[in-house]
């Protein structure tokens, strides 16, 4: 068998053996109820048409060969496909020292109570037990004895951050009578109180079992279960392999900001995406929030993603931001805020473009200590006007322009500010720039 398979495989492909006609070929999830999937003739390979396939499931095929005078059936190969990227283990016990925690036995009224040990009997059909199980089974402890006992987690699951988790776990359950009873509670409180999730009674099963997802575990941080049996003598409940899987939601572990003159930078990192479509940037002026951009997700995955975003030509002040996190299905999630200063300059300034020599385009920054009107132009080595490219009145800050050169001439150009404030300010300042093409 082969783990790891694609959901979206392709082909299944064989070699046929000496003898054969025609073939047939029977697929599918149960072994025992395969179904006809091709025949008609001596075929070598099938194109999949039943994609794409269930997470962690196991697919089985098998090959008949037909000649002139019998039939030979192949071996039933199988795969197993990947597992649910967006689904993690965050629990698992199997008695063998998987957890770190322990069980406290408690003996309610019976004659014997839960033991952690090997079937050392080989009675119990407990799905895809090994080694240690949790047992309770009045006759290991004697003729007539009885059974009325608890296993209780000490120490909690941890499901800070997750969603949508699911109880597991492999049981053999024996009921003799009316008053054989079998009992599962969870407790998310740190085992004060305790809440009923499943009851057995009336019949022998032999299962493993799930509670589907619980919602009133989502984010728990000390999630415990208790197993209570109630039994006569010579008969038993054997449990292994107790897990729980949850969804990781989009785990944001950081998200930053930062200033460069007037720009706003912000910076984020997931370590884990669950149906993420994307990000609303938001940015919160006055009262209310408002969206300045957006930064499509990395749908669903364990790997680590880092984001940027951008907020230009913001005018000095303080503003907040926050990340609105969507999903594939409509739902979302906010961000902590985030809170930034855009300072005012202490003085006037002119700085040189950016990049210098240019090709066609460069950009130039300035700053304004005070409101002011500002001319920016752009002369030729003769003084000759260019162009101007603001002619106007701007708020304190720093700003800055993008100028493009393509419809002119390579040369040395010079650019000249002339800004006069609301205090009476004066402030001009000339620079060279060449452009080179």
């Amino acid at each position: 068998s082969t783990t790891g398979v694609s959901l979206n495989l392709a082909e299944l492909s064989w070699t046929n053996g000496a003898g054969a006609v025609i073939n047939e070929l029977y697929f599918g999830s149960d072994p025992g109820t395969l179904s006809l999937v091709q025949s008609g003739s001596l075929a070598t390979s099938w194109t999949i048409t039943v994609g794409p396939f269930e997470y962690s499931t196991t697919y089985y095929w098998q090959v008949v060969e037909i000649g002139d005078t019998c039939n030979t059936n192949g071996s039933v190969w199988n795969f197993t496909t990947v597992p649910d990227p967006s689904i993690t283990t965050v629990f698992y016990e199997d008695f063998d020292g998987s957890w770190p925690g322990t069980w406290t036995m408690t003996n309610n009224g019976g004659t014997c109570e839960w033991i952690i040990a090997p079937d050392g009997t080989a009675r119990y059909g407990t799905p895809g037990a090994s080694g240690n199980l949790l047992i309770a089974d009045s006759d290991l402890c004697g003729s007539g004895t009885t059974m009325n006992t608890t296993a209780t987690m000490d120490q909690g699951a941890d499901l800070t951050g997750h969603t949508d988790a699911v109880l597991y776990f492999a049981h053999d359950y024996n009921d003799l009578g009316a008053a054989d009873v079998a009992t599962v509670e969870y407790s998310i409180d740190g085992g004060s109180t305790w809440t009923l999730l499943v009851t057995f009674d009336g019949a022998d099963i032999v299962e493993i079992w799930d509670s589907g997802p619980m919602p009133v575990w989502d984010g728990q941080a000390d999630l415990r279960f208790r197993f209570t049996y109630v039994a006569g003598w010579d008969w038993w409940w054997a449990i292994d392999n107790i897990f729980i899987d949850a969804l990781v939601p989009v785990e944001l572990t950081s998200f930053t900001a930062s200033v460069n003159e007037n720009n706003v930078t912000l910076n984020w990192v997931t370590a884990s995406e669950i149906n993420n479509l994307g990000f609303e940037v938001q940015r919160k002026t006055a009262d209310e929030f408002s969206v300045v951009g957006f930064i499509n997700g990395n749908g669903t995955t364990t790997e680590r993603h880092s984001y940027m975003f951008i907020d230009e030509d913001m005018e000095a002040g303080q503003y907040t931001y926050r990340l609105k996190q969507l999903d594939l299905d409509g739902t979302f999630e906010y961000s902590d805020v985030i809170e930034v200063d855009i300072t005012v300059p202490d003085v006037f300034a002119l700085e040189q473009n950016y990049p210098n020599p240019f090709n066609p385009s460069t950009k130039i920054n300035f700053s304004l200590a005070v409101d002011s009107k500002v001319s920016l132009k752009v002369f030729d080595v003769l003084g000759q006007e260019v162009v101007t490219l603001i002619s106007s009145d701007l708020v304190a800050g720093t700003h800055n322009v993008d100028f493009s050169a393509a419809s002119m001439n390579s040369g040395v150009y010079f650019y000249r500010i002339e800004a006069t404030g609301i205090d009476g300010t004066n402030f001009t300042n000339v620079k060279k720039m060449i452009l080179t093409k």
